[in-house]
């Protein structure tokens, strides 16, 4: 496939293809398919099996695994024939900036939490590095899967935001939860947070399942297959994979098989089984979808390189007899054309600004109505765990954990919630349809700027395109500009052309972009070192200061987190309009730059039509012929590119 971008690019390239979006698209689609890299994010709550599952694909315990928060920095795992590691460094890290290479079996020196400081003191908490890359001979990984160890969600030591602020990065989601306590409230709204962000493919695995096994055997029971049953039926509706997407495995006990050869126990551990789904999913699919991009967007390519050449070679072999008026006359009606471009454009932005308002003021209305009323429902909601749970004995340790975990609680309710809210109503209540709305109001300019193109073609005696005409009527008037919005904005792997699409192929990316920057804008809001801080520290001098005495103190003191929490973020209004409305804008800003290139585009192309015209006037026949001979060869290798697009096609069944 590789070989067909690059050879389209080089026809392309000679045959001076005007096509700005067109040529950057072959570019793009090569580097695409040189880095060939999926990345799965593997999340999880802490303790759901996260690092030990890795540790069981990777055949060796390199990542530390314990029962207390213990991930710090997110590890890339990718493939090399020799094992080894690499850390980078945060600025300002003692040993330098600059990245350097530790042996695999170091990295607990280097990545895990320490616990042995104070969980209020977040400048010794706070791990020095970025991230950690390491290399290592995993099958799965040879042909572009790179796993991603990340700290876990629920982490009272403030860590989780290290993997929601490298979530939009992820291509594939792997989410962890132990069998035992699988789908609890603060998984399903995780879980239900990444489906509103975009990820519909997760992959479940639920870990401990051989703890589970090993209790019916002790006790007689089915309880193992009953909890099986009954996640299938849960979790299958938060996934396209459906069943296939979701195991059962004992991590530990696959480990175990690997490290001392114990064919009959990795058998047990049903590890095998998702092993060899994972790449399915994440390789087979995974390669067929970074082709089928590849392809169709050189197809397109690839015709209208072919449009051009034959008007080239039209154009060069034009009667030229005449030829000058012709030319003067296709000249003021590309003109015309450029004009109403013109006018469509400056449309466009006059009414961003309107709708960047419009989004702001109902993102603060939102906000004020539906979120600030809402905080002491969701912090009453929350349920500690064993340990977060208030102990006045060491009430400095537990409060902080107390009510840190239900500060994170609300912050992934009021996430959930406006990834809701922005799909629901920010998204197709209102942008989509002003950008409907806009299209049609520019239907009138966008015929006329149709018109007057096939005009510039009918003057210069060339063929109309049958296959644009083809995608206008089925497409509708504002094709280009559909077509133009839609290729900017769908998801890589399901792009064929824009038009083909239309509107409705552009929510799901448009809510995606919308709500990953709004919602990390919300998290933003959340640093460990700003007001949550400030609430914490509050609720412990409360806590060792006698405030909270009688009644139930736990209860007490969610009242009161509630009532600071609602404080601190009735000042926080006006950034988080601002925030959406930065955010609209940087969407909108993309939307004027694609139609723009959509309009623009046959502009230039017949900018230089017209120049190659104007070559032929006073041109010697055997000049116009040599020109001629180059355009046919380039077209009979055009020619010859797409019958070998469609062969390769038939294979991948596209």
């Amino acid at each position: 496939m590789l070989g067909i971008v690059n050879k389209q690019s080089a026809i392309s390239a000679q045959a001076s293809l005007g096509d700005k979006t067109a040529m950057e698209s072959l570019t793009e689609a090569g580097q695409q398919l040189n880095e060939d890299t999926l990345r799965v994010l593997v999340m999880g709550k802490f303790s759901s099996g996260k690092s030990t599952f890795l540790n069981a694909l990777m055949g060796q315990k390199l990542l530390p695994a314990k029962p207390t928060p213990t991930t710090a920095v997110i590890g890339e795992i990718v493939y090399s024939d020799n094992a080894g590691a690499t850390l980078f460094p945060k600025k300002g890290y003692a040993g330098g900036n600059k990245p350097f290479c530790i042996k695999v079996e170091e990295l607990s020196k280097y990545i895990v939490i320490d616990h042995t400081v104070p969980q209020t003191d977040k400048k010794k908490v706070e791990n020095p590095f970025q991230k950690i890359l390491i290399k290592y001979p995993l099958a799965i990984c040879k042909h572009g899967i790179m796993f991603v160890d990340s700290p876990g969600l629920d982490d009272p030591t403030c860590h989780d935001t290290i993997t929601k602020d490298y979530l939009p990065t992820a291509d594939a989601i792997l989410y962890c939860m132990n069998s035992s306590q699988a789908f609890s409230a603060a998984d399903k709204v995780e879980i239900e947070r990444l489906i509103s962000l975009g990820y519909k493919s997760i992959i479940f695995v639920l870990t401990y399942y051989d703890v589970l096994l090993y209790n019916d055997e002790m006790n007689g029971t089915i309880d193992a297959e009953d909890a099986k049953r009954h996640y299938i039926k849960q979790l299958s509706k938060y996934t396209d994979l459906g069943e296939n997407g979701i195991f059962f495995v004992g991590s530990l006990p696959a480990l175990n098989a690997k490290l001392n050869n114990k064919p009959e126990l990795l058998i047990r551990s049903n590890f095998p089984p998702l092993e060899k789904r994972l790449e399915e999913i994440l390789f087979n699919e995974k390669g067929r979808m970074k082709l089928l991009k590849a392809l169709y967007s050189t197809r397109r390519v690839n015709r209208t390189t072919s449009q051009h050449l034959t008007d080239l070679i039209e154009v060069a072999n034009s009667d030229r007899s005449g030829l000058s008026e012709r030319i003067h006359s296709a000249q003021t009606k590309l003109n015309q054309a450029q004009a109403k471009a013109n006018e469509i454009l400056s449309q466009f932005r006059f009414s961003s600004s309107s709708i960047i308002n419009g989004a702001k003021d109902r993102g603060r209305h939102f906000f004020l109505s539906e979120i600030l009323p809402n905080i002491a429902a969701w912090t009453s909601e929350f349920t500690p765990n064993e340990d977060q749970s208030i102990s006045m004995w060491h009430p400095k340790r537990t409060g902080a954990a107390f009510t840190e975990g239900c500060i994170k609680y609300v912050q992934s309710r009021i996430e959930t919630k406006m990834a809701e809210w922005c799909d629901k109503q920010l998204v197709n209540g209102y942008v989509l349809p002003q950008l409907e709305t806009l299209t049609k109001q520019q239907n009138a300019n966008l015929e006329s700027y149709e018109e007057d193109l096939k005009k510039v073609r009918t003057t210069l005696n060339l063929s109309l395109d049958s296959d644009a005409i083809n995608e206008e009527e089925s497409a509708g008037k504002a094709n280009r500009i559909v077509s133009a919005i839609a290729g900017a904005f769908l998801n890589p792997a399901s792009l064929v052309t824009g038009g083909a699409f239309g509107w409705k192929g552009l929510v799901a990316s448009l809510v995606a972009t919308l709500v990953g920057g709004i919602v990390l804008g919300i998290v933003s809001l959340f640093t460990p070192v700003g007001w949550p801080a400030l609430i914490i520290t509050w609720i412990l001098a409360a806590l060792t200061g006698g405030a909270f005495v009688g009644g139930n103190i736990e209860s007490n003191i969610k009242k009161k987190i509630a009532e600071k929490m609602k404080e601190e973020l009735s000042k926080q209004q006006e950034s988080v309009a601002a925030n959406i409305g930065t955010t609209v804008s940087d969407v909108l800003d993309k939307v004027q730059n694609a139609v723009a290139s959509g309009l623009n585009a046959p502009v230039e192309q017949f900018k230089k039509l017209l120049s190659e015209a104007q070559k032929s006037v006073n041109a010697e026949g055997s000049e116009i012929q040599a020109r001629v001979a180059e355009y046919s060869k380039l077209r009979s290798e055009n020619t010859a590119l797409a019958n070998d697009m469609d062969s390769f096609a038939q294979s991948l069944n596209a």
